[in-house]
């Protein structure tokens, strides 16, 4: 027993690691209203530079919790708490406290240690408070240029200091780095030194005005010069901005957090928020945070899908602290869209309820994705925050429906109703823990415990839950490292890492779906579609599952039973943009061009820099005869696309007869080393389409030797076959046809050996022609008009056949010459003569 004391000790001064004096960083310098408002960053000045001219409203916007978010502490608000419940906060080890203290007009705290006759003390100022204070509070502390999370906060629904979200009770963590991604929803703007470090006189605290409106340098600067102006200039006004733009704004920080792309703090109001936030974690649709994806959970409403002007700002105001006037804002906007009928006696619903439309259709939940461990309970669920996906929510009707009987004196008739509604819940916790959702599961016992006091959980079984969660949060630790290092590194390295953490934690949904992905790359295909099937009998929210088969399914053709769960996720998370780009790929795939076209608008509505999907958009324009409108689109990508982006743009427009345009970007390409042996088989071929083989033999000389690519093996066919080596042609074109990559070309130019031998049978060369037609060749209509071409005389109906496709294609009008072939060949087959 004594041999582990020295390890304790050790262990614990690791933990208080840089104990001492507190930090003396510089406090961060506010603007002040002063003449010339400070501005910093890109043109911030807080809501001082503001007074000036909106003096009362930023006086009423100062007492609202956006405004409150990230602030400094007033010394005599602590003091006040201090004097009630004192300033020490007990652990479940003996060893251990907390302490908080005033001294000399600055704010502490401090973890005491206890080791015997020693005590390690860690004592740090409070710099910052994050969080508005409403339902809780946590401290942060300059480390240098870092911004540490302390481990105690203030809660202030139970009116006592407590640990912080996510830190165990017992532990004294000062490890805990505030993100920039922290700062970017809790603060206006900070000037970072990479990764999580800042400038800290720059870190401007609270949500200014200029979150909403833009920095707001400009249009002060413009105003004090022209102070008779009377409409705002150089100011972003969130009210004459598109609904997907007003709900980018609050989706900042009332969406799941997501993951940035480029730098913090780079998003200006008015922009697509897709273009610097990826708001998708594919686990379903409750995944974080203290915001509880509201965003997310409103667009799934039928209210919001029907009305297209619904946002936020329907019930919220933004500008001063809300009170009740949110239940009257909100009761205006549902009597705006519902008659009157909807709440009168005829709807059976006491005369208290008619008017709180939000007590059934948007009810509080518990959040079971904010928690804290207390010196008694683990993974404790500590506020409820309001439902907004807008719907029938039949547990908060039955709820209400029992508490007005009792409140009638039916003590018998409403005890049991709340019983039966508590046993669904019990029933919900059972399958939230065989979904390994364990913190939803303790959410539900509790919530099945409020409701009826004899279904309330036992200790032993939340102790076992929160077991099961912390065993969860380890393997889920060893799956994002796996994730990280990059699963097609070392597969088999990857796997062990994967079946491991699926030892700690069998059938974990993160770890399944990675292994089925490694099953993929491996080539057993059943394997990994019987992973991916049994994540969602147990999930079927968890997107990333769902997108998994439904690529699978593609792949293997079966586009039908890809589309179904597909358009399901949709449904269930109509901000996933990943599943709008799917689906786009499966109705495309079925043939259903406009509804692939919907598909990757809302798509590129979230994620606007896509350029693939771009060039995606601009060929279902052209497949739903809009062509004029897909050749601007490509046309303006041509000048920005890089990469595979160019390469495929450049296909694009050589289909739309833009021949010296893809010659251009195919140039620029022979510098991509990716992708210069593509660019050299592209321009061979375009060399022998105008009939200069000493080009195309010079394009492709330096790949001889290369058998791994299909488009390669098959222009160098088509060169052998030009110069009439047909047996080397007829070698070349089964090693494309066995090689990798795109066959297309390899079965066309296979057709036209074919088409050269006189020897020939002709339902051979019909069959060779429908592989070509059926397979990615019978997109371009030029290749359909060579295929009609090639069979007038042999086989009419089905040149006919070919012909009404090429004709049916709106690109047709915008290759030179390609009408009048398609009109001459009809001709030829109406008199029952054509080309041979």
């Amino acid at each position: 027993m004594q041999r582990s004391a020295p390890i304790i000790v050790l262990v614990s001064l690791l933990l208080f690691a840089a104990c001492g004096d507190p930090k003396g960083a510089s406090d961060p310098v506010e603007p002040t209203a002063a003449e010339e408002p400070v501005f910093v960053g890109p043109g911030y000045g807080g809501v001082d530079a503001c007074v000036d001219c909106h003096a009362e409203r930023v006086e009423s916007y100062r007492r609202t919790a956006h405004y409150q978010t990230l602030r400094r502490p007033d010394p005599e608000v602590f003091a006040a708490r201090i004097a009630a419940v004192g300033g020490r906060l007990e652990t479940r080890k003996e060893s251990l406290h907390h302490e908080i203290e005033v001294q000399d007009g600055q704010a502490f705290q401090t973890s005491v240690l206890s080791l015997g006759s020693r005590e390690i003390r860690r004592r740090e100022a409070i710099d910052f408070i994050m969080g508005s204070g409403r339902i809780f509070e946590g401290y942060l502390s300059w480390d240098g240029d870092r911004l540490m999370q302390l481990p105690v906060g203030w809660f202030a629904a139970a009116g006592s200091w407590s640990n912080c979200p996510g830190y165990d009770d017992g532990q004294a963590r000062y490890d805990r780095e505030i993100l920039p991604r922290c700062l970017d929803c809790h603060g206006t703007w900070a000037e970072t030194r990479g990764g999580a470090r800042y400038r800290p006189e720059s870190v401007m605290p609270g949500l200014s005005c200029e979150r909403c409106h833009g920095p707001g340098r400009e249009h002060v600067l413009h105003h004090r010069a022209h102070p008779e102006a009377e409409e705002g200039v150089a100011i972003v006004m969130p009210a004459r901005l598109p609904r997907a733009r007003r709900l980018d704004l609050c989706a900042q920080c009332h969406a799941e957090p997501g993951e940035l792309i480029g730098e913090a703090f780079s998003y200006r109001p008015g922009e697509p928020l897709g273009a610097y936030v990826r708001q998708e974690s594919g686990h379903g649709g409750e995944v974080f945070v203290h915001t509880a994806n509201q965003i997310q959970r409103l667009a799934t409403s039928a209210c919001f899908r029907s009305s297209p002007e619904l946002d936020c700002i329907s019930c919220h105001r933004t500008h001063a602290p809300e009170g009740e006037q949110l239940l009257r804002r909100s009761l205006r906007a549902c009597q705006g869209c519902h008659e009157a009928a909807h709440r009168d006696d005829a709807t059976g619903l006491p005369a208290a309820l008619r008017d709180r439309c939000v007590a059934c259709h948007m009810p509080s939940r518990q959040v079971s994705d904010t928690v804290i461990n207390t010196r008694r309970d683990d993974f404790l669920g500590f506020f409820r925050m309001t439902e907004h996906r807008i719907g029938i929510h039949e547990d908060a009707s039955r709820e209400l429906r029992a508490r007005e009987r009792l409140a009638e004196g039916d003590e018998a008739g409403g005890r049991a109703e709340l019983l039966a509604l508590g046993r669904d819940f019990v029933a919900r916790a059972e399958r939230s823990e065989r979904g390994h959702r364990f913190v939803e599961s303790m959410a539900f016992l509790r919530e099945a415990g409020r409701l009826a006091p004899e279904l309330a959980p036992d200790a032993a079984r939340l102790a076992a839950l929160a077991q099961r969660e912390r065993r969860r949060a380890e393997a889920l630790a060893m799956v994002t490292e796996t994730r990280r290092a990059g699963l097609a590194g070392d597969l088999g390295r990857s796997r062990r890492q994967l079946e491991a953490a699926l030892a700690i934690d069998p059938g974990q949904p993160e770890a399944t779906v990675l292994l089925a992905e490694l099953d993929r790359l491996g080539g057993d295909l059943p394997a990994a579609e019987s992973r991916l099937a049994s994540v969602l009998d147990l999930r079927p929210d968890f997107a990333d599952a769902a997108l998994g088969l439904a690529d699978l399914r593609l792949a293997a053709g079966r586009v039908e039973e890809a589309i179904a769960p597909l358009e399901g996720l949709v449904r269930a998370q109509p901000l996933l943009a990943r599943a709008r780009l799917l689906l786009a790929r499966a109705r495309a795939a079925k043939g259903d061009f406009r509804g692939a076209l919907d598909d990757l608008d809302h798509y590129l509505e979230r994620v606007p820099g896509d350029r693939l999907a771009v060039l995606n958009r601009a060929a279902m324009l052209l497949e739903c005869g809009r062509a004029a409108e897909a050749r601007r689109v490509a046309e303006d990508l041509a000048g920005a696309a890089s990469g595979e982006t160019a390469a495929a743009c450049a296909e694009f427009l050589d289909r739309l007869g833009l021949g010296e345009r893809a010659r251009s970007l195919w140039l620029d390409l022979l510098r991509d080393p990716d992708l210069e042996s593509r660019a050299r088989a592209a321009l061979a071929g375009m060399a022998l389409d105008e009939n200069d083989p000493a080009r195309a033999t010079e394009l492709l000389a330096p790949l001889d030797g290369r058998r791994d690519d299909a488009t390669v093996l098959a222009t160098q066919a088509r060169l052998a076959r030009t110069q009439r080596r047909l047996r080397e042609a007829e070698v070349l074109l089964g090693e494309a046809l066995r090689a990798g990559g795109d066959h297309g070309l390899a079965q066309l130019e296979f057709f036209r050996l074919l088409a050269g031998s006189r020897a020939t049978p002709p339902e051979r060369l019909r069959d060779q022609a429908l592989i070509v037609a059926t397979g990615a060749g019978g997109r371009d209509p030029r290749t359909l008009v060579e295929l009609a071409e090639v069979l007038v005389g042999r086989e009419n109906e089905v040149a006919r056949g070919f012909l009404a496709q090429a004709a049916a294609r709106a690109e047709t009008a915008l290759i030179p010459g390609l009408q009048e072939r398609i009109r001459a060949l009809e001709l030829g087959l109406d008199g029952s003569e054509g080309p041979r």
